[in-house]
């Protein structure tokens, strides 16, 4: 690629974090809106490359859905086998941060499940473990609840962002949405896909639950937990919608958590509709203290619950997916294609529900996870944004494989890599006939053989 536009400033610059648009510098090399997985994984990369980067996001914490929707689970780090051990799907940052997950005591050794290997953690030590890394690195700017106000951009080519408490827009040369809505991309005028309302996928609200006895929620107490429950909502006892509860145990000390799930009321639900998500956190909040009192009074082992900690969002898993020079399929999933310009490796399996039932779509016996092509990473129209996490160009059906947090993190990292080549290149885009070359590039930078 042709590198004739100016270099990367030679002396690292230091971390800062702010909240304050006014302190946000005029001009980056790369600029990452979003602060999931994918978003902290993208600002690593490119800041670790020596672009200088800004990572902007309205949200409070870095982490995502997992830090802020009370997640537990870890899933898409290992490739799907059947032979019992665990296999990094990628290498690179997804490994790193496992790694230091598992060392640090904020996430336990990989678990099966199934036919999958998966970290559980605490919710709350998971994002502060996301800040840590961050704060690491030089040539790194993290803005948190900084909100986008718009967009300037033509119709090839972002320009500059204007950031909520700034006068003056922030310019660069590359640009990444790593956002659940893809709120940058949307505003530049790219071309998207997605679903608004629930017909596909119900919204899920995981919290947590202390003071029950041990055997509260092990396997015959969630037997005991599932009969009282439904003779209580036959009864009329309890609100309908808790009929979707689902208790789980996460294990992850002496006195362990159980965390229950609701599932959205469905029908009536719009992932890009602030008021939505609002009447769907107040209801889910209300229906788990409800469902506290109900397990205290009703169910031995329970009577000293209580309900400790409720998520700060609604966990809305999918709204918009831009445009990209390459749709990833559910197809795509099936066959395992070899793409000339694959970047990563995504070893979660593809999910269906056009029912609103969770029945997964995949062969068992295959362990040949699926590579992710960096045209999948990048805007058909606008050259210079990219794509990480959800809003990747993807199917309805794919997405659901894509979105895990292992996968989101491989992607993250390869979208900031691409975004720093982006960055550099006077063009300020990937040529389609350089493709291959730069996801060569990714893929040694990932330790992955496609």
């Amino acid at each position: 690629m042709d590198h004739t536009s100016p270099p990367f400033e030679l002396n690292p610059l230091p971390f800062l974090e702010t909240n304050d648009p006014s302190q946000i510098e005029s001009e980056y090399d790369v600029i990452v809106d979003g602060s999931g997985p994918a978003g902290f994984a993208a600002a690593i990369a490119s800041a670790r490359a020596g672009a200088k980067t800004l990572l902007f996001s309205s949200a409070e914490t870095i982490g995502g859905f997992s830090a802020n929707t009370f997640v537990h689970s870890l899933a898409g780090m290992y490739v799907t086998s059947q032979d019992m051990i665990p296999r990094p799907a990628n290498g690179g940052l997804a490994l790193e941060f496992a790694e230091h997950l598992v060392s640090s005591g904020t996430g336990t050794a990989p678990k099966r499940v199934g036919p999958f290997d998966v970290i559980f953690q605490s919710p709350i030590q998971y994002a502060r473990h996301c800040w840590d890394l961050c704060q690491r690195e030089k040539n790194l700017t993290v803005a948190l609840k900084t909100r986008l106000s718009s967009v300037n951009a033509t119709e090839s080519r972002v320009e500059s962002v204007e950031l909520a408490g700034r006068e003056e827009p922030v310019r660069a040369r590359a640009f990444l949405d790593t956002t659940r809505e893809a709120e940058l991309a949307f505003l530049a005028g790219a071309d998207f896909e997605g679903h608004e309302s629930c017909t596909n996928r119900r919204r899920a609200f995981i919290f947590s639950i202390r003071g029950h006895e041990a055997n509260a929620s092990d396997e015959e107490g969630r037997r005991i937990f599932s009969e009282h429950l439904v003779k209580a909502l036959s009864q009329g006892v309890l609100t309908p919608q808790i009929g979707l509860a689902v208790i789980r145990l996460v294990q992850m000390d002496e006195n362990p958590d159980a965390c229950l799930g609701l599932d959205a009321e469905g029908d009536h639900f719009s992932a890009l509709n602030p008021d939505s998500l609002t009447r769907f956190q107040i209801l889910s909040s209300n229906l788990a203290n409800e469902l506290g009192g109900f397990l205290r009074s009703t169910i031995r082992g329970f009577e000293k619950c209580e309900v400790t900690v409720v998520p700060a969002q609604a966990c809305e898993r999918e709204s918009r997916r831009v445009t990209g020079r390459h749709r990833l399929t559910d197809a795509d999933f099936q066959s395992s294609p070899d793409f000339d310009d694959a970047v990563c490796r995504a070893g979660w399996p593809v999910f269906a529900d056009p029912s609103l039932l969770r029945s997964i779509v995949f062969d068992p016996t295959r362990v040949r996870p699926t590579a992710v092509p960096l045209r999948a990473l990048i805007s058909k129209d606008i050259g210079n944004l990219l794509m990480a996490g959800r809003c990747i160009s993807s199917a309805y059906v794919a997405q659901g494989a894509l979105r895990v947090i292992g996968t989101s993190l491989a992607i993250g990292q390869a979208a900031g890599l691409a975004a720093v080549e982006t960055a550099r290149s006077e063009e300020q885009s990937i040529p389609e006939n350089q493709e291959a070359e730069v996801a060569a590039k990714i893929r040694s930078i990932l330790e992955i053989g496609l």
